[in-house]
């Protein structure tokens, strides 16, 4: 369906296929955890380099939901950001928590999410202190999302709106999580 190419951990840049039996259990799976509603507004403020912006143009494509596009300076600038948000009745968000910290870097109430139902935050790790900041200012559901490129963007999702800690959840539809140790075997 797609490559990407990736540097993940290592720095070294390396292709990745998506398949699109893998794609298409990926958009099955992610839609059945976070609920898209047809009608809903998501937020697209990811580049088409990324694998994350498959699901901000292409799941909505399929569940029915419309597409707020950002162009390259509302994807920089943290008041272009919000504005887009608050002017386009925006329901949901998905982004790094940098740049969920961004934003709030200028809208420090974060007012501009006041009516965003659900946050997804993923791509890298998600620190407690935003998350609570997240829980006490908005009344959005907030997803943390986890999973390599590889894995066809999220591999595991957890819905920490209540939670104290953060984790990384279980594994969306038809995909399996282990934990191994560093000679591959499973560990218990």
């Amino acid at each position: 369906a797609t490559m990407i190419y990736t540097s993940g951990t290592t720095g070294v840049p390396k292709g990745v296929c998506i398949t699109y039996d893998a794609l298409n259990n990926f958009i099955d799976g992610i839609s059945v955890e976070i609920g898209f509603s047809p009608g809903e507004r998501i937020a697209c403020f990811t580049t088409v380099s990324f694998d994350i912006f498959l699901l901000e143009c292409l799941v909505p494509q399929i569940q029915g939901l419309s597409i707020v596009l950002a162009n390259e300076n509302e994807q920089r600038n943290p008041k272009l950001m919000a504005a887009l948000i608050e002017n386009n009745a925006v329901d949901i968000l998905q982004m790094t928590p940098s740049r969920m910290n961004m934003l709030l870097s200028y809208d420090s109430e974060l007012s501009c999410l006041k009516n965003v139902k659900k946050i997804l935050l993923g791509g890298e790790p998600l620190p407690l202190n935003l998350l609570h900041i997240l829980q006490n200012k908005t009344t959005a559901r907030i997803y943390n999302m986890y999973g390599p490129t590889e894995t066809t963007i999220w591999s595991t999702i957890s819905e920490v709106t209540n939670k104290k800690q953060i984790d990384i959840g279980h594994a969306i539809k038809n995909t399996t999580v282990y934990i191994v140790d560093e000679d591959l075997s499973v560990v218990s």
